[in-house]
């Protein structure tokens, strides 16, 4: 089995108070990725976005990687708390734009 690091590529401003921190290198928590996977380079261009208030906190986060929900048309996947509530943890198949109205209603559930 092998892994992969996970490297910070950048953290953006998004609004005052929040930051996205751009990752690559996911390994998603529940299983390594086995090598062939890593040979083939099927993760390379793996990405993931973490919301992040001002003190580093993880907010929430979006992923486009091998296995994630709609990668294949260049998708991503969202887990955060702002989700409908119908018993699902993540939402995928989502453009970039719809994971950021999903991180735009955490920070105004936050703000209220």
């Amino acid at each position: 089995m092998g892994t992969m690091k996970q490297q910070i590529l950048a953290r953006t401003k998004y609004c005052d108070g929040y930051w996205l921190k751009w990752e690559t290198g996911f390994n998603d928590g529940f299983r390594i990725l086995p090598v062939d996977i890593l040979d083939k380079k099927e993760l390379e261009n793996d990405i993931q976005v973490i919301l992040e208030n001002d003190k580093g906190e993880n907010l929430g986060d979006a992923i486009c990687h091998y296995g994630s929900y709609g990668v294949e048309n260049g998708e991503w996947e969202v887990m955060i708390d702002s989700l409908p509530k119908n018993g699902d943890s993540v939402k995928g198949y989502l453009s970039f734009k719809e994971v950021l109205k999903y991180f735009d209603k955490k920070i105004k559930k936050l703000s209220l």
